[in-house]
């Protein structure tokens, strides 16, 4: 994660573009208060909204700093590529078949988090991916509609999917139904992998 020093001196460098609207002492008491309020989880906000609209490559042209970013980094949703990938929904098959149709893809069974009850939804805190960086993508299957951080919503996946901040939402269809099956779940990973969306980490087995 970049530094809070270093965004500092970013937030610095970009506030000389409003300098003839500033004088010496308002400029000073914006950057006092820019120290005051960053912290690290606002950092991380900060950037990932950048990202989400487009505007971070913005910044980091004017301050010619775009070879900081790593190749893996999705400038688009300031998610990594190869990040977790959270599945939940109610599944016959077992997380280590799951895994092995994830490895056969060239992604690690490290990646992946399962929460395979039909009921996981209903207690799951759902907010601890919104603006977390080590998540990419959330793929759902047959699952209660009660969730923690839904906020009114009928489904929490409805919510997390409209709402800013968290990783793509993708469903698992089987006919016209939610169901997770080895042949969805691998089509689904594939067409993740060939739009860019995620991206491999170990070699195809």
């Amino acid at each position: 994660m970049l530094r809070i020093s270093f965004t500092l001196l970013l937030m610095k460098k970009a506030v000389n573009s409003v300098l003839d609207r500033l004088d010496s002492d308002e400029l000073i008491q914006l950057i006092e208060s820019i120290q005051l309020e960053l912290t690290e989880e606002k950092l991380t906000e900060v950037i990932i909204r950048l990202n989400r609209t487009g505007r971070l490559d913005e910044l980091l042209e004017l301050l010619s700093m775009t070879d900081i970013i790593s190749p893996e980094q999705d400038y688009q949703s300031g998610l990594l590529k190869t990040a977790k990938i959270v599945v939940f929904g109610e599944s016959k098959l077992k997380a280590n078949v799951l895994t092995a149709v994830g490895e056969k893809l060239g992604i690690s069974k490290d990646r992946f988090e399962f929460h395979l009850d039909y009921h996981d939804a209903k207690t799951f805190d759902f907010s601890k991916f919104q603006y977390n960086p080590n998540y990419s993508l959330i793929l759902v299957g047959p699952m209660g509609h009660s969730g923690r951080s839904k906020e009114g919503d009928s489904s929490v996946i409805s919510h997390i999917a409209h709402e800013e901040g968290y990783p793509p939402v993708v469903k698992l269809i089987a006919g016209s139904q939610l169901k997770i099956t080895k042949t969805n779940f691998r089509d689904t990973l594939k067409k993740q992998l060939d739009n860019g969306r995620i991206m491999a980490d170990i070699p195809v087995t």
